[in-house]
């Protein structure tokens, strides 16, 4: 390890860094008062990254290949193994993410201006383009 005196504080290592402790963690203190601080944590069974600042778990990694990623104030949880093709990530709604069966058209409302909206609905194949109270509707064939 070189310590480079002066105004940067500086470390530079030349090779690997480990940290042996009864509860290993390495601090990235920033020492300005307004910036968060950030604590990384190797646990028997987890890799985690915390803002020390206020205490929430930003990532985790555990043994069981579980991936945690907090987004917002919303703790997502990823799916341990890749999809198949044409799958897309999907949400419970309660921050567990999943693999589903991707396409078709699932959108089903586009706010536009001054009051108009434009809504498709794949179980009828129509789309629905309305302006303040006057509706036109389009219906498809096939």
């Amino acid at each position: 390890i070189i310590y480079n005196v002066g105004a940067d504080l500086d470390f530079n290592f030349s090779d690997d860094l480990n940290i042996r402790d009864a509860t290993p963690h390495l601090q990235l203190i920033d020492t300005t008062a307004s910036e968060d601080d950030f604590e990384l944590t190797a646990q028997d069974s987890y890799v985690a990254l915390a803002n020390v600042t206020d205490g929430i778990q930003l990532l985790r990694f555990d043994a069981s290949n579980n991936f945690f990623l907090r987004g917002g104030s919303v703790n997502y949880r990823w799916p341990t193994a890749d999809g198949s093709s044409g799958q897309v990530l999907s949400t419970s709604g309660t921050g567990t993410l999943s693999w589903a069966a991707g396409g078709g058209n699932s959108f089903e409302t586009i706010a536009v201006p001054a009051g108009a909206s434009v809504v498709a609905d794949s179980s009828t194949d129509t789309l629905t383009i309305t302006e303040t109270t006057t509706p036109l509707v389009i219906i498809t064939t096939t």
